[in-house]
């Protein structure tokens, strides 16, 4: 008897499995196809306009680090500071080194923000309704990526997408609030914060959120193991800096 019970548990256990993989894969198809949509729409305004002059900026920044000038404006190689997005100019650099255009590079960068945006909220919103009959949840999606400031700023060359993506995977750590999640927000912080200067306050915040519902759930000195390596991490580049 306890046979059959266990082996009907495992068989709805696996169900539920099977649909969640199921929902997980639909939704980020969608979010795939929303990102290439803000993709080509920027791709497009870029076509037929310009970035933005402070973009020029960190791009110049960019083509001197692969040039092998470090972080550097002119081409005499001396160094200045001049950047605070430090892993966005890390990241196009990167990009840059394997012959992808600077320009290029940040749109695709900010796409991938616009995807896991999207990934996140879809797979929110949607999984917990377990169903797919909401489609005008798509409406204001689109709306938002093709006309609202952000975009604009994202076309223009910066990193607000990718950001703000950062700053939603933080939060959506933080909602979820279980000891598998909570462990990720001081690593998602330290980017967060190297990311931007001002998302060193966010990051110290979320960090501290993170540390709250850790001692909720009697699990702080697990949450304080993993604050050790970002916290140095942190210290170590501001030092250098």
């Amino acid at each position: 008897m306890v046979t059959a019970q266990s082996t009907i548990s495992d068989k709805q256990y696996t169900k539920v499995r099977e649909k969640i993989s199921h929902y997980a894969i639909t939704n980020l198809i969608i979010a795939t196809i929303l990102a290439s949509i803000f993709f080509l729409y920027c791709f497009y305004i870029i076509s037929i306009g310009h970035f933005h002059e402070d973009a020029y900026i960190l791009f110049k920044y960019v083509n001197n680090i692969v040039a092998g000038c470090g972080i550097s404006y002119d081409a005499s190689c001396q160094a200045a500071e001049g950047v605070i997005d430090f892993l966005w100019l890390m990241l196009l650099s990167a990009m840059a080194f394997f012959k992808i255009d600077v320009g290029i590079a940040a749109i695709i960068a900010n796409s991938l923000g616009v995807l896991l945006i999207c990934y996140i909220l879809i797979q929110t919103v949607w999984c917990k309704r377990n169903d797919y009959q909401h489609f005008y949840f798509l409406i204001p999606c689109l709306l938002i990526l093709l006309f609202s400031e952000i975009t604009h700023a994202a076309a223009a060359g910066f990193s607000t997408y990718l950001y703000c993506a950062l700053n939603l995977l933080c939060l959506h750590l933080v909602y979820r609030g279980s000891p598998q999640t909570l462990i990720w927000i001081p690593y998602v912080s330290i980017i967060l914060g190297l990311f931007r200067a001002d998302g060193v306050i966010l990051s110290v915040g979320y960090s501290l959120v993170g540390l709250y519902l850790a001692t909720r759930l009697d699990i702080t000195r697990l949450y304080s193991k993993h604050l050790i390596i970002p916290f140095f991490v942190g210290i170590t580049y501001f030092i250098w800096r």
